[in-house]
């Protein structure tokens, strides 16, 4: 979608039935009027021009912030992997400050909008407003207003599950779909939206094919072990759509609500389903596994693996720690 236009009505001086000068202007599909107070033709041209530089510091002559978010969104959707994310952060953005042009957003009207959304995590408060200056570029260019963002994201969150953990959590499954997603999760290190969109088309006997990238989320292929084989053949056999994940003869887009209730169940709070594949990499890294397979496995970088990972490692700055000998 076309960046929108920003509109500003053709105003113009005309005399009224008493012989005084008025602004005329259509907006919003109406005509609208604002009398000069002056009989004077040029009087009545500098009030006119006073005027309109006043009501544009009010009003300004462009699209409100929530008609740039959804213009933004429309161009954005279709290009992303869940644009539902960008829907409900720039949802946030409308809600609080959508009325406004965009001539009027300084660093006071972002301040207030911190003040309205706290109490929300500050990655989230951070998501949104990226959004939002994403979407302002994207209408304005170079004239789009400018502001910080005075947060600092989350600590890191290094929840992941044991292996006696996640065999509650597969028990606790009160569904097959919900439990043969979780085995594949922690069997093949996958994120959830390659696992969903997995067709019977990419499992061999030996390995799966999760298919090509998508975006700048990695997929590949893997290798599969004695465990998943047994969970894969089983649902196979009972199988009534192209999709390994199925419900009712259909592909699911989502299963946050079966799994965080297999979660509450098993006594482990709740979770997304990133914390499978985080617990898959840790488990790989706490065996002793290279860097360099586990990052191949996972489809990402050596660095990612060792910043992120490389702590859990048995031998982490083992060697480091003995040079301190005395």
């Amino acid at each position: 979608m076309a960046r929108p236009k920003l509109k500003r009505p053709i105003y113009r001086t005309a005399l009224n039935s008493r012989g005084y000068y008025e602004i005329h202007w259509t907006e919003d599909g109406k005509t609208r009027r604002k009398s000069c107070r002056t009989r004077d033709a040029q009087e009545a041209e500098i009030w006119c021009d006073q005027f309109i530089a006043a009501r544009e510091i009010i009003t300004v002559d462009e699209n409100t912030v929530s008609a740039i978010c959804d213009a933004y969104y429309q161009s954005r959707s279709t290009q992303l992997v869940r644009p539902d994310n960008l829907k409900f952060s720039l949802a946030r953005v409308k809600e609080h400050i959508g009325n406004l042009p965009p001539s009027l957003i300084s660093q006071a009207t972002i301040n207030g909008y911190l003040m309205k959304r706290k109490g929300r995590a500050n990655d989230t408060i951070i998501r949104e407003l990226k959004c939002f200056r994403a979407a302002l570029r994207w209408a304005l260019g170079d004239q789009a207003p400018r502001f910080i963002m005075p947060l600092s994201h989350s600590p890191a969150r290094d929840r992941w599950l044991t292996k006696e953990e996640a065999r509650k959590l597969v028990d606790a499954a009160s569904a097959p779909h919900i439990a043969l997603f979780i085995e594949l999760a922690l069997g093949s290190a996958h994120r959830s939206n390659a696992i969903l969109e997995l067709n019977w088309l990419g499992v061999s006997e030996d390995r799966i094919d999760f298919g090509e990238n998508v975006g700048k989320k990695r997929r590949g292929v893997v290798p599969i072990n004695n465990q998943l084989r047994r969970a894969l053949t089983k649902a196979a056999k009972i199988r009534t759509s192209d999709f390994v994940i199925e419900y009712q003869g259909k592909g699911l887009k989502s299963v946050r609500t079966g799994l965080n209730a297999a979660h509450s169940r098993a006594g482990l709070g709740t979770s997304g389903t990133h914390v499978l594949r985080h617990s898959a990499a840790t488990w790989m890294v706490a065996d002793g596994r290279p860097f360099e397979e586990i990052a191949k496995y996972l489809n990402t970088t050596v660095a990612m693996i060792e910043k992120v990972y490389g702590h859990h490692a048995p031998d982490f700055l083992k060697t480091a720690s003995n040079a301190l000998m005395f």
